[in-house]
């Protein structure tokens, strides 16, 4: 559904949409890489900050703290692309 033929609760809900699938987009950028495999799918990075037994504690750590934010922004990310479609075909409902 074109833009202009939407109400505009449902525009202003359009927007709010897009704004937050940009912002998801930009903390996953930093945070994980797309998968080159499965579309839609990313992979948490695993820093790399030295060699030091404290570096690999501190390493797996912030690993499993990216993991934990890839998985969760990556289901919200999913529901905000799959809302956007509905929106589009008109079969979004309020």
């Amino acid at each position: 559904m074109p833009a202009a033929n939407l109400q505009p609760s449902l525009m202003s809900i359009k927007i709010e949409l897009e704004k937050e699938r940009d912002r998801i987009k930009a903390v996953l950028k930093k945070r994980a890489r797309q998968d080159s495999k499965i579309q839609n799918n990313f992979i948490a990075n695993f820093p790399n900050t030295g060699a030091e037994v404290d570096d690999d504690v501190f390493e797996e750590e912030e690993y499993e703290v990216n993991l934990a934010i890839e998985h969760v922004l990556e289901k919200r990310l999913k529901q905000i692309e799959e809302d956007l479609r509905k929106i589009e075909k008109g079969m979004y409902q309020i």
